[in-house]
């Protein structure tokens, strides 16, 4: 299957789930499990992008943008399980963009770095690290969103994004909760 048309379609998912975010944001009419599952979707999309990038005749593809990807996917999968729990889908709008970008940088930058038949136990380690930088991310992109949020409500300034926030205890909490 060809990689382009899956990350085309990729693509077109992330970025209706974030403007459906922004829409949510902005107090419109967009539902928050629409949001949700688009951005689901545009993850499998990812997924299959990234599998068919990574696995090559020529061995295993571990260029720079597509490992970028590889965290970016595991920071938006990482939003979307714990937005099923509690509400961090604010998150959205921060990560999404990100991942576009990471989206784009696979399909028009021809960075590849090849290894052939690497050892098992090098492609968990590559993985795991990944899984640990998207959830290190998340969480970074956590503490962005409570660190603006508590400066604006320091300021007395209400604006539409801190309304849709959380409260800041829930986004702290959600903040530890990441870390460990």
């Amino acid at each position: 299957m060809n990689v382009m048309l899956i990350g085309i379609g990729a693509l077109g998912c992330y970025t209706l789930g974030a403007v459906g975010q922004a829409i949510r944001i902005r107090g419109g009419e967009a539902s928050k499990n629409n949001v949700l599952g688009i951005t689901a979707l545009a993850a499998v999309f990812h997924t299959f992008m990234l599998y068919i990038t990574i696995h090559t005749p020529e061995g295993i593809n571990l260029g720079v943008f597509t490992i970028a990807s590889l965290i970016m996917l595991m920071v938006t999968l990482v939003v979307l399980f714990s937005s099923l729990k509690k509400q961090s889908e604010g998150l959205l709008i921060l990560v999404l963009p990100l991942t576009i970008v990471s989206v784009l940088a696979v399909l028009f930058t021809p960075l590849d770095h090849y290894i052939w038949r690497p050892p098992s136990m090098m492609v968990a380690h590559i993985l795991i690290s990944a899984m640990a930088y998207g959830i290190l991310m998340a969480a970074s992109c956590q503490s962005l969103l409570l660190s603006y949020q508590e400066h604006q409500l320091r300021k007395h300034c209400q604006r539409r994004l801190l309304k849709a926030l959380p409260s800041l205890q829930t986004m702290e909490r959600l903040m530890f909760e990441f870390l460990v």
